[in-house]
């Protein structure tokens, strides 16, 4: 790959001329972070190497003073400003990434528990606090049971908004129609004093497991999560009978109204010949 070679020149790691403008190094930092940063390249260890050569070289043509090269910018060039665009950047990087991984490989292990929504919903919610992604259960579900998680999960988005936000929590939940939009404020974090990049990738992952454990419930018409795994699991017959009753009625009736035309048609040749 271009600009990321073994050379300690930081530019020709980015790949830009000497004496390149701000504006160059940071659509080269872009670019390269763009491919190979860990987020968007799990289990990729070449990626990563790569990611944080270019990273390095970025932070020592823009700030040569900074003490721990090698991280996201933690403090703005004009103080007053808000968080630097460069940091808004890679925690949206974190937020993106997180919640494809949740769609593909996450929550679809999570739709084999029990056998229905509320026994699911309380799997999320009990194992949220600690991640997601570490409480994954190793049995695979039914093919029908990842399909149904798949498609609710296309009723969640996900919007990182770098404004400024009046609510006291980074992440929030807005529905929007028969959607529900999970709403990121990565400005919170920074006026918190949050601008480690470890620590902000493990809050900005708990925020978001956390909001898509609320936001399924509600999606599948649960108003209440059940406190225990046996009362989750004596609400899940209830559950399919209200999700199924009206689908049913609609159902017969359909049939119903189909066997009365075919029979009135077929009365018509049934009549004897005169």
């Amino acid at each position: 790959m271009a600009g990321l070679s073994d050379s300690s020149d930081p530019h020709t790691i980015l790949g830009v001329e000497a004496g390149a403008d701000e504006a160059t190094l940071k659509r080269a930092w872009r670019r390269i972070a763009k491919e190979t940063h860990p987020d968007l390249n799990p289990g990729d260890p070449e990626a990563a190497a790569r990611f944080r050569r270019a990273q390095e070289a970025y932070e020592a043509l823009t700030n040569p003073a900074a003490d721990q090269p090698g991280r996201i910018r933690t403090e703005h060039r004009y103080p007053g400003l808000g968080p630097d665009p460069d940091w808004l950047e890679v925690v949206r990087w974190m937020a993106v990434s997180h919640m494809s991984q949740l769609r593909r490989e996450v929550l679809p292990s999570y739709a084999g528990i029990g056998r229905g929504g509320p026994s699911v919903a309380f799997a999320l919610q009990s194992r949220a606090p600690q991640g997601l992604m570490e409480g994954k259960p190793e049995d695979r579900p039914p093919r029908w049971a990842r399909l149904w998680m798949r498609w609710t999960l296309r009723k969640i988005e996900l919007d990182v908004d770098p404004g400024r936000s009046l609510s006291p929590s980074p992440i929030t939940l807005v529905r929007v129609g028969k959607r529900l939009r999970i709403v990121l404020f990565p400005r919170l974090l920074w006026r918190q004093g949050i601008r480690d990049e470890d620590v902000v990738r493990v809050l900005v992952r708990r925020s978001l497991d956390q909001a898509v454990a609320a936001a399924l419930p509600l999606l599948w018409g649960i108003p209440q999560v059940a406190r225990t795994a046996d009362a989750a699991r004596e609400a899940d017959a209830r559950w399919w009978m209200s999700r199924l009753s009206w689908p049913m009625i609609y159902a017969l009736v359909a049939i119903f109204s189909a066997t009365m035309i075919i029979s009135g048609y077929l009365s018509r040749y049934d009549q004897p010949l005169r």
